[in-house]
């Protein structure tokens, strides 16, 4: 288990909360009510953003030094 925010209690956390069930529930390793997380397009584009992030990170450069 990691900390992964540290914030006040109120609905950021309830955002950033909400965001990591949605991410793990797609992953599948969600393992409570699956029912209860709806789709969500911001949280899509915001996972995909990351995704693409990661991709480009783990390219090699093309640009000679």
């Amino acid at each position: 288990m990691d900390v992964l925010h540290i914030t006040k209690k109120g609905r950021t956390m309830d955002t950033i909360e909400k965001y990591y069930i949605y991410n793990e529930t797609k992953n599948g390793n969600q393992i409570n009510d699956k029912i209860t997380v709806k789709p969500n397009r911001i949280f899509e584009a915001t996972l995909r953003g990351e995704a693409d992030r990661l991709r480009m990170r783990s390219r090699p450069s093309t640009n000679p030094p």
